[in-house]
């Protein structure tokens, strides 16, 4: 069973446009700074067209990457998943670019927590949040999907349609994800341990 660990990027934010390129910690952007912590996991980037500073982001880190659907976020995951030959059980870990608290260790914990068909963990700290499910889910949901709350938001088809396990492994108090220019703001404060 094999894991493709995939993080949407786009720079069309309705609430903040380019927020992944914006400045962040260590000298890099939000995304270069969220690829760091999530290296070792090897992930593809998917992307959509005219979106070159993310490619070349990609390129940079040595990372696989795919050009999708700008508005069909359920496609451009499906056909990431299946252009680097994804199979019927092998395990798609969706991550969200706008959440550069987000590390290897927690997607981990999911991945090691994971069963039945799909697997999230229970934070309610928004932006460390990791879903985990079966590319045979993935393949299904894209073929069923209907509504277009289904395929802008990937898994709302497969939650409804498969089986599910949550985990819970910590809460915080904070919201540790980037929609807005006050997210921005306060995101850049926080110090890391």
């Amino acid at each position: 069973m094999a894991i493709f660990t995939i993080i949407q990027a786009r720079l069309n934010s309705t609430r903040l446009p380019r927020k992944v390129l914006l400045p962040f910690k260590d000298n890099k952007n939000v995304l270069e700074f969220l690829i760091e912590r999530l290296i070792e996991l090897n992930p593809i980037i998917a992307t959509v067209k005219d979106a070159d500073e993310i490619i070349n982001i990609a390129k940079k880190y040595n990372l696989r990457y795919f050009i999708g659907s700008e508005e069909n976020v359920l496609e451009r995951f499906y056909l990431t998943a299946k252009n680097f030959n994804a199979k019927e059980n092998d395990l798609i870990v969706r991550i969200c670019s706008d959440s550069p608290f987000l590390n290897s260790k927690i997607v981990k914990e999911v991945i090691k927590n994971f069963k039945d068909d799909y697997t999230h963990n229970l934070y309610d700290t928004k932006g460390l949040n990791v879903e985990v499910f079966r590319f045979k889910c993935l393949e299904k949901a894209y073929f069923n999907a209907k509504t277009k709350f289904e395929k802008e938001h990937v898994t709302p088809w497969i939650k409804n349609n498969c089986k599910i396990n949550e985990v819970n492994i910590v809460n915080l108090d904070k919201i540790l994800t980037l929609d807005t220019k006050e997210d921005y703001e306060y995101l850049k404060e926080i110090e890391l341990n």
